[in-house]
């Protein structure tokens, strides 16, 4: 196994390791492992909606733009 700093989640021993007994798995690991999973989906959505309200913003200003003439 690799060195793993401590406190660092080992995301790759769950994944990686389906072999493993269950008692290994701590019930903190589990929780850490749902918390990484629904906060990189939530920072997908975040940058998913930057990119719409960038676009959004885009439009307005080239609405803008042509309205005044430009």
């Amino acid at each position: 196994m690799w060195p793993v700093p401590s406190g660092a989640f080992r995301t790759w021993e769950l994944q990686k390791s389906p072999i493993k007994a269950r008692s290994d798995i701590e019930e903190q690991d589990v929780e850490r492992y749902i918390f990484n999973l629904s906060r990189n989906k939530m920072l997908k959505m975040q940058h998913r909606a930057s990119k719409v309200k960038n676009e959004i913003a885009s439009f307005t200003y080239h609405c803008i733009k042509e309205d005044a003439g430009g």
